[in-house]
């Protein structure tokens, strides 16, 4: 039996440093309610020029702004502040979370969301887009 003592303590070892604990979180730990705390939009002139950064701290004394995500693929986003509410499917992968919608004229799109972080209790969103003279940069701040 004592023979067999480090062959177990390997196989301890080899199980134990095959463990997923350090991986990113999957699209398990995005179900739920999530609500805005902040949002911050920096805008960049495509000529130089130097950027700007506006931060709103949430919730609005109208409001909170919040979004589910359910296991079945859908959400549901509520912001009464602008009296809105969207919902659709999702998909979440590699740290992407695209939201496809319609726009107010029919046509579909997607917003895709980078996701730098996603812990039990923090979400952060990372949306980039652009126009004729500025590329913008908008990143929400979530928590349950």
């Amino acid at each position: 039996m004592k023979k067999m003592l480090p062959l177990f303590l390997a196989a301890a070892l080899a199980v134990a440093s095959c463990s997923k604990s350090d991986d990113a979180p999957g699209a398990a730990a995005l179900l739920g309610t999530w609500v805005v705390q902040s949002e911050t939009k920096v805008s960049t002139p495509k000529n130089g020029g130097a950027a700007t950064t506006t931060t709103v701290q949430k919730p609005l004394p109208s409001g909170l702004t919040s979004i589910t995500f359910r296991a079945d693929g859908t959400y549901t986003l509520v912001d009464p502040s602008r009296t809105y509410s969207d919902s659709g499917t999702y998909t979440y992968a590699n740290n992407i979370l695209t939201l496809p919608y319609y726009s107010t004229s029919g046509v579909q799109s997607a917003k895709i969301l980078a996701v730098p972080e996603l812990t039990a209790t923090r979400l952060v969103t990372v949306l980039s887009t652009e126009d004729a003279s500025y590329k913008y940069t908008t990143t929400d701040l979530y928590t349950r």
